[in-house]
């Protein structure tokens, strides 16, 4: 019975974590003055739900989603924007730059940083999140 006591404390406390950090997470987002928040990272997108009525959620299938986006945003004059890579850490932060550059309105990082949350992901399998990189953009004339 102490053991089973024991692993229900534990979990209790992995759920509060867990909240913890999505609520970090979502404050971070609220803090970025960008309306929308793209990302291609399902499980993010659904953890940042709360945000849902406040910012423009957006999901990107791929380079070439992505691509086609970014010069939507660049073609509308997005003041400003945040994306979250499904890669993390390994995502070229300047492709978004050579992208929009050649809309004549260009975007450029303002703002990277890596954020640590502690949340399972759905993804082809289950895996723990450790981080989250939210990079933004801001968009001007060349």
């Amino acid at each position: 019975m102490a053991g089973g006591l024991t692993v229900q404390a534990a979990g209790l406390l992995a759920i509060r974590s867990d909240v913890a950090s999505l609520g970090a997470l979502c404050g971070e987002v609220e803090r970025r003055s960008g309306p929308v928040l793209v990302s291609g990272a399902e499980p993010v997108l659904r953890a940042l739900a709360p945000l849902y009525f406040r910012r423009v959620l957006l999901r990107v299938n791929g380079p070439e989603a992505l691509q086609d986006l970014v010069r939507t945003l660049s073609r509308h004059r997005v003041r400003e924007w945040t994306y979250v890579p499904f890669t993390g850490t390994r995502f070229d932060r300047e492709q978004i730059e050579r992208w929009s550059k050649e809309t004549g309105w260009p975007f450029r990082a303002v703002r990277d940083e890596v954020l640590p949350v502690a949340f399972v992901a759905e993804a082809q399998d289950y895996r723990a999140l450790t981080q989250v990189r939210l990079i933004t953009y801001r968009g001007g004339k060349p």
